[in-house]
């Protein structure tokens, strides 16, 4: 079954050399293919913020993110929370049932671990 935010994830970050790239407009990307997007709480200084709170203030926002579940609880959580006014714990619940919405049982599982 279709994933809109582990898809949207891959198909917008990868870079040539085989790392994510994480920036505003995939994040955005995201939120709006499930659905989830609301402006003008969510900008690009949000974005940013949060990136540089959960992974360091660095220029390169270029690296090895596999673990898409870490993603969302450091950097897309708290995106959508400042976009819908609702704490980070809030907005990693709805995405975890939109992931689980979406997802067979089995896939499902194994997001929650």
């Amino acid at each position: 079954m279709e994933n809109p935010f582990r898809d949207a994830f891959y198909a917008y970050a990868k870079t040539r050399r085989g790392l994510v790239t994480l920036n505003y407009e995939m994040i955005e990307a995201i939120l709006k293919r499930a659905e989830l997007f609301t402006t003008p709480a969510f900008n690009e200084s949000v974005f940013q913020r949060e990136f540089r709170r959960a992974y360091g203030n660095t220029e390169s926002k270029e690296r090895d993110f596999q673990d898409f579940t870490d993603v969302c609880k450091k950097v897309i959580s708290p995106c959508l929370a400042k976009a819908r006014n609702i704490s980070p714990d809030e907005a990693f619940k709805i995405i975890q049932e939109e992931l689980i919405a979406k997802q067979p049982k089995s896939v499902s599982e194994k997001i929650l671990k």
